[in-house]
């Protein structure tokens, strides 16, 4: 969409472009395979794609000037990234909670940690405190 209302920007920014790319690509991605796990329906029209539609509606009006279009692309190629990482942090706590599981210990139960009152070096709580206050 933006390529072809704006062919120089993938040689302007090709690494932001790329990176763009990437992320969207692995937000898709991950979404589909939680979505077969679960047995949901994937909607591929996704609210992360609508910035990139909207630039796409832009760029042909001259509404936005090359350095305009550079920055709106780098600010939704760092948000796209950093939205992904919090997907992913999102994910991994769920599923870890709902199997009762570590993410990098699968062999210790979380119950024996909470049973244990093992107590968390950072905040100083027990692992029964943290699940109260996570739900």
């Amino acid at each position: 969409w933006v390529g072809s209302a704006d062919p120089s920007i993938l040689i302007r920014r090709p690494r932001t472009c790329l990176h763009l790319i990437s992320a969207l690509f692995v937000e898709m991605v991950t979404q589909l395979m939680l979505d077969h796990m679960t047995l949901e329906d994937f909607k591929p029209y996704r609210v992360v794609l609508a910035p990139l539609g909207i630039l796409a509606l832009l760029i042909p009006f001259g509404v936005l000037s090359t350095n305009g279009v550079d920055d709106c692309l780098l600010a939704y190629t760092v948000g796209m990234w950093v939205y992904l990482v919090v997907k992913t942090r999102v994910i991994i706590h769920e599923i870890t909670a709902v199997l009762g599981i570590w993410c990098f210990d699968i062999v210790t139960p979380r119950s024996n940690r909470i049973e244990a009152g093992e107590k968390d070096a950072i905040n100083g709580l027990d692992e029964r405190e943290k699940l109260l206050k996570v739900h």
